[in-house]
């Protein structure tokens, strides 16, 4: 009888064990997140006021997508660009909205062939701006991908980071 009462128990503890595994499993998953639905324009609008960025140049043609970074236009759902108009600062600040996770790995790829020109351009031409670039980088958050290159470039990469 105490063999046949213990085997018992330990079907009963199975089974519950069983059941909080099967109902933790989909805390677990996190797949079904939304991301969030971030307005490029009003953070691009943040960024260049919180910061002193002159000469700045806004880029708002899907033409340009392709003719500075060779990002094709299909594969953007939206933009905020702004560069340095004369070419003496390394100041520049993509943020991109991909329409899917491939088009996004696509254009990070696109951008850090424009950061890798970048460096090396200034390496010798403009060592001080050289320094501003290296300490920036590409980056990619689900379908967002940017390229926050100034001075100010870890404060503005933290404050576009509030907006996930």
């Amino acid at each position: 009888m105490n063999a046949m009462k213990t085997r018992k128990i330990r079907r009963v503890c199975a089974l519950v064990l069983a059941l909080g595994m099967l109902l933790a499993l989909p805390a677990c998953g996190g797949g079904n997140e939304e991301e969030a639905d971030i307005d490029l324009t009003a953070v691009m609008e943040e960024l260049t006021g919180a910061y002193d960025m002159p000469e700045m140049m806004t880029v708002s043609s899907t033409d340009s997508l392709t003719s500075f970074y060779g990002i094709d236009p299909a594969d953007v759902d939206s933009f905020a660009i702004q560069l340095c108009s004369t070419g003496l600062d390394a100041d520049e600040i993509v943020l991109i909205r991909a329409v899917d996770q491939e088009a996004a790995a696509r254009i990070a790829e696109k951008l850090e062939t424009r950061y890798q020109s970048k460096l090396n351009q200034m390496q010798n031409y403009l060592p001080e701006q050289y320094e501003v670039i290296a300490a920036c980088a590409v980056e990619t958050r689900g379908t967002y991908v940017s390229m926050i290159i100034s001075p100010d470039g870890e404060a503005m990469t933290a404050l576009y980071h509030n907006y996930f």
